[in-house]
């Protein structure tokens, strides 16, 4: 284990460029990286007493010179627990000679990944002049919507809904300190106000139903569902997901982790053959799952960085 380092959870922020990890993406997709690449299904075990989840996700990938395994456990807590609902970590070693790399946080590797991966999409699908931005939800997946839509689109108003409108109001207040630009931010307590004109919605709640029927969408509107989903449902109404032109990380993964709906769906490589013109044209949803690809490009590039 000679050389291994240990990658906290600041580091992992401090180094990151969302833009640059965004393009990284892309190219490894344009390059084939993602063909070439192996990637296993993901490991989920579920234990009843005490409830929790464990979940391990490898990824090796010779083009990046890594083998990776993030592993989380999911234990939900009660009210007032202070411990947080998910741990993770990524290991990682070389693809080239074994040799052990690194142990990553794996909380703040997925945010850069969410983050970036959202704004590889978004980029390609929300209308060049994007000036509003809708956010459902409070929470960490929330503040990386925020922060990877007003990277790559020329946002003026920002809208946050929440259940409580208490959260929403700390979530405008800490935007407000983390930036300098005189942006327009609104806490909504109603879906369908809070929609109504937005060019770009982020929804990033834990919600396993819809959270609204989402009627006062625009038709160009570009959608980043990031958060609770199942077999049955997700944030968004079905109605929305079949209007839609769709896109998700892995199609099969998709079907059968977020449901039949989206057995019409796009792999992100679409983004590579769908002209940015059609894209923009029409409704978009990029119905996120997760993927370990992702977390091996979020990996490298932290990796790259360090040294």
């Amino acid at each position: 284990m000679h050389g291994m380092k240990w990658v906290d959870e600041q580091t992992v922020l401090q180094r990151a460029d969302i833009v640059q990890l965004a393009a990284e993406m892309k190219d490894f997709l344009r390059q084939g990286g993602r063909e070439r690449a192996l990637l296993p299904p993901r490991e989920v075990l579920f234990q009843q007493d005490p409830e929790a989840i464990y979940v391990s996700m490898p990824a090796a990938s010779v083009d990046c010179g890594l083998y990776i395994n993030k592993v989380g456990s999911i234990f939900p807590r009660a009210a007032g627990d202070s411990l947080p609902t998910v741990h993770a970590c990524v290991v990682a070693m070389s693809a080239r000679h074994g040799r052990p790399l690194a142990l990553l946080d794996g909380a703040a590797l997925t945010r850069i990944k969410c983050a970036a991966v959202a704004a590889m999409v978004t980029d390609q699908c929300a209308i060049a002049d994007a000036h509003t931005l809708t956010i459902c939800g409070t929470g960490v997946q929330a503040w990386q919507q925020y922060l990877a839509v007003t990277a790559v689109r020329p946002i003026q108003t920002i809208r946050v809904y929440a259940r409580r409108p208490e959260a929403a109001a700390a979530f405008v207040a800490a935007i407000r300190q983390h930036t300098p630009k005189p942006l327009i931010l609104q806490v909504e307590t109603d879906l369908e106000q809070a929609i109504a004109g937005a060019d770009v919605v982020a929804t990033a709640t834990s919600a396993e139903s819809p959270l609204g029927e989402f009627a006062r969408l625009q038709p160009h509107v570009h959608i980043n569902c990031m958060g609770g989903h199942n077999e049955q449902s997700r944030e968004l109404p079905w109605s929305v997901l079949q209007s839609a032109l769709v896109l998700t990380e892995d199609v099969p993964m998709a079907i059968a982790e977020a449901g039949e709906v989206h057995q019409q769906a796009h792999p992100l490589e679409a983004l590579l053959t769908i002209p940015a013109q059609t894209l923009q044209a029409q409704r978009t949803v990029f119905s996120s799952i997760g993927h370990a690809w992702l977390d091996l490009l979020a990996t490298a590039h932290v990796l790259q960085r360090l040294d």
